[in-house]
């Protein structure tokens, strides 16, 4: 039941994260290896997962704090629709949106996956009683906070323009349904034009035969 739960943690996150994730498989192998129930192990590592979560908090509480200090609402932004998840509608206009509204957006959709990772790390944790969750989970925060892209903007200083590129989820995109293409015409289909259809060979050499009787014929009246 604990591989299947580690296997099951795994392949959720590998679909739902980014590249930052191809650090999570040699962190779960080298974390099978080591004897948690030996010492404080197992204890410090619960310490090291809460002070990440923690950190993680008091990122995202400084970022609202410099979003709504700089409050730029003269700056707009144009967000495209995303397509809903199995429909084959091409997406609405795209929404206008101040740089305040738009950051702020995008905090809360941070804040709210935060929190659902944390709620679904402890649930398997607490119910399989496996540690590899809490460890992976301490080392890609950091990862995670330095490629996030509203950290990069406000805290780094780098030019990222707005809006941000939505990232490729592969679990989505294999039941997304693709429109279906029109059937290319066949070869084999008629094509009407205003020019007669060509005889065939054999019908054009029957034609002169048929006509030779009639030749005869105007020689014996001569």
């Amino acid at each position: 039941k604990k591989q299947r739960a580690t296997a099951t943690f795994a392949i959720f996150f590998f679909f739902e994260m980014d590249y930052t994730m191809l650090v999570m498989f040699p962190v779960m192998l080298g974390a099978r290896k080591i004897d948690w129930e030996a010492g404080n192990r197992k204890q410090a590592l619960f310490i090291t997962f809460g002070a990440m979560q923690a950190l993680q908090l008091l990122v995202y509480a400084a970022l609202y704090l410099k979003i709504t200090r700089r409050n730029d609402r003269q700056t707009k932004v144009l967000v495209p629709q995303q397509p809903q998840f199995g429909s084959t509608t091409p997406a609405g206009e795209p929404t206008e949106m101040t740089v305040r509204d738009y950051d702020l957006t995008e905090l809360r959709k941070n804040a709210v996956e935060f929190l659902f990772m944390v709620a679904v790390i402890t649930f398997v944790g607490v119910r399989w009683a496996i540690v590899i969750p809490f460890v992976t989970q301490c080392v890609l925060t950091p990862l995670r906070l330095c490629t996030n892209k509203l950290v990069r903007l406000h805290f780094l200083n780098h030019n990222i323009t707005r809006p941000f590129p939505v990232p490729t989820n592969a679990l989505l995109s294999m039941f997304q349904q693709q429109p279906t293409a029109a059937p290319a015409p066949s070869d084999n289909v008629a094509v009407m034009s205003n020019e007669a259809p060509a005889q065939p060979a054999e019908k054009q050499q029957q034609q002169p035969e048929k006509q030779k009787p009639a030749g005869k014929r105007a020689k014996k009246t001569n």
